[in-house]
């Protein structure tokens, strides 16, 4: 990774109720400038978040939220998100829309690793297409994308995100095995 990258420490956003959250910028791109700062922000469920946190996150910038789990799990949230902030659910797995997809990854235990991200990505395009439309789509502000953990689909997103922004490809592992330090 090249010396110009943030550490994954000053990348962190550090909000109450959150574990696993972090700015994509900082990140080493092929050409060798960075991506930009304060723009993009990935993170588990954001529903555990404080007053304290949620502060922390307008502090941050972040004015819109894309929120990709799926309906079942968004409905057992507890607590309102600010006004502030608007939420854009898009529901990435579309277990609904593709059970034999899921019940082979169910049946032979890969669920929840990344051993499953480049057969979703491969027959499950839309889904992360519909995301980054999000993400882009977005209004003022930075964005924040999560789901339950932050790793796997949270992962794929930023995969793509980072594959688009030309980060280089040591970088983008490195982000994603932060993940796993973090949930620890």
């Amino acid at each position: 990774m090249s010396g110009s990258a943030r550490s994954g420490s000053l990348r962190r956003l550090v909000a109450d109720g959150l574990v696993n959250a972090r700015d994509l910028g900082g990140l080493p791109r092929r050409d060798g400038t960075t991506t930009p700062t304060g723009r993009v922000f990935r993170s588990e469920n954001v529903d555990r978040l404080t007053a304290e946190g949620w502060r922390a996150v307008h502090d941050a910038g972040i004015r819109t939220i894309v929120d990709l789990r799926a309906p079942d799990e968004r409905a057992r949230d507890e607590h309102p998100r600010p006004s502030w902030v608007t939420t854009v659910a898009v529901d990435h797995d579309g277990r609904d829309d593709a059970p034999a997809f899921w019940d082979r990854y169910w049946e032979n235990g890969l669920i929840a690793t990344p051993l499953y991200y480049g057969a979703h990505l491969r027959e499950l395009p839309e889904r992360t297409g519909a995301a980054l439309a999000a993400i882009a789509d977005a209004g003022p502000g930075g964005v924040l994308f999560h789901c339950a953990a932050g790793r796997d689909r949270t992962g794929m997103v930023a995969l793509a995100l980072l594959t688009i922004a030309d980060v280089e490809p040591e970088a983008i592992v490195a982000d994603h095995l932060v993940s796993a330090t973090d949930l620890a």
